[in-house]
């Protein structure tokens, strides 16, 4: 399965078709990688017969932000609520699936 970056361009010979998009996406915390995501995309493409994906972009997304942790347990009062400051990265890798015409060979790699 080959993927094409948004700057790569995908042979002009043979044509191809678009049968699709794949969008995958995941949260650096949770150990998700730019290489995990392209072989996630790998695997939804196979699932749809696809023979590679075209103009992928992959996006970081910064998320900050505060959670509360009550002060409360079990309905009585313990200590004020805090605010735990927490840090995280969305991965988010966007594609388009393509099929080649008939009677040209596809790579499997």
């Amino acid at each position: 399965m080959t993927v094409y970056h948004d700057s790569q361009r995908p042979p002009a010979t043979p044509p191809y078709y678009v049968i699709g998009r794949v969008e995958v996406s995941g949260y650096v915390s949770d150990g998700v990688n730019p290489d995990t995501l392209t072989d996630q995309a790998k695997v939804i493409a196979r699932k749809r017969g696809a023979g590679a994906i075209i103009n992928t972009i992959t996006e970081s997304i910064p998320r900050n932000g505060f959670y509360v942790a009550s002060g409360y347990v079990r309905h009585r009062y313990y200590h004020p609520p805090e605010y735990i400051p927490y840090a995280d990265t969305l991965l988010r890798l966007r594609g388009e699936l393509i099929v080649f015409s008939p009677g040209t060979a596809l790579k499997d790699n």
